[in-house]
Order: C-alpha cells, then structure tokens, then sequence
C-alpha cells in the first residue's frame, strides 16, 4: 500500500492506519512529533522529498531514556527521489527478509522431531534456500537495468515465498510476498519508462 502523509497529518496517523509492508511518502516540511512503528507494522517504508526538505525531529535522546534502540534512520538514497533507488531499496529489504526466514525455518527444522511437520519445514526450507540467491539475481538485474530479467528473479522469489506459504503458515511469508510485488511493480515502471525514452529520443 502506498500512503501520501498529505492526506493524513502527522506522520503518526498515517503510521496508525498503514498495514504492514507500507510505504509512507511524507512531503516537505518540518514535523515535530514522536513516531512510534510498533512490533506489529512490519517493513513500513518512510520516504520524504530529501534531506533539509523533509524532517522529523522530537525532543527525545538518550539522556532522557531513548537509546538509539528506539529511533530509525532513513537510507541516504531515498533523497535521491528516484524510482530505480527506492527499487532498490525494496528488493534489497525483500532479500534481507528471505534471508533471516530462511535461517529461522532452519532452526525450526532442527528442532522439529513431528514427522508431517518436518516434512513441510523441509520443503518450505528448500523454497527459500531456493529464493535467496534468486533474488540476489533479481537485484543485480535490476542494478544492470535488465529491468524484465529483474521482475523474473524477483517473481520467482515471491513465488518461493507463497509456495512455503502453502507448507507452514506463517505471518513473515505474506510479508515477503507483499514486498516482492511492490519490488515487481516497481522494476515494471522502469522497465516502461526505459523503453519509452528509447522510442521517444529522436
């Protein structure tokens, strides 16, 4: 889901109401106020117009209780505003994502000794194991510009991510699933940008 904070002010409502897997586009301004993403919005996705364009700032610090624990940053590259960055950005956070669910059904697996239940961690473990270095793929097609072997690779990692999906349910594979496709969504715009300034340069 892609939220304009112009229509929800402050940022804090628009985090209340975002699902998880949101990307959030906050406009130029200054916003003083506390944003809390609590443990149950995951992957929320805050993007501004640029750095002294859009800032949040509070009166919250250390010395008074809030380590750095507690606050975010905001990749340096979004400023840039450009659509081939925050695909970036998406794919890598999807790939980051497979790779500590792969570790986790792992550990899963190894302690699971119910037979019907190992069997499908198996196969859910071999669908990521599967996905990672696919979407690996899929980022350095998407780095080269190769912009349809990207939406492949990424396709196919969120194809791994439902197919576990339908082995072990769990809430991270429906979470993967939405990244990948905004990742997909995304890297088909590039696609459709480059090959109408292809054909549109004289």
């Amino acid at each position: 889901m892609f939220l304009k904070q112009s229509w929800l002010h402050p940022v804090s409502q628009a985090v209340m109401v975002a699902p998880s897997s949101s990307i959030i586009y906050i406009k130029v301004g200054m916003y003083h106020e506390n944003v809390w993403v609590t443990k149950d919005k995951i992957n929320i996705i805050f993007i501004g117009d640029g750095i002294n364009k859009t800032i949040i700032t509070s009166n919250r610090s250390n010395a008074t209780g809030f380590t750095t624990f507690y606050s975010a940053t905001v990749d340096p590259r979004s400023s840039t505003g450009n659509l081939n960055v925050f695909a970036e950005i998406i794919t890598e956070l999807a790939l980051s994502n497979m790779t500590d669910i792969t570790t986790y059904i792992s550990e899963l697996y190894n302690k699971t000794t119910e037979p019907v239940m190992k069997e499908h961690l198996r196969i859910c473990l071999a669908l990521y194991q599967d996905g990672v270095p696919t979407l690996k793929k899929g980022l350095t097609s998407l780095k080269d510009k190769n912009y349809d072997d990207a939406v492949g690779f990424v396709g196919s990692g969120d194809s791994d991510a439902v197919n576990c999906g339908n082995q072990f349910s769990d809430p991270r594979n429906e979470e993967l699933d939405r990244l990948c496709r905004i990742a997909i969504t995304m890297i088909k715009n590039l696609g459709h940008i480059e090959k109408f300034t292809i054909t549109s340069s004289p």
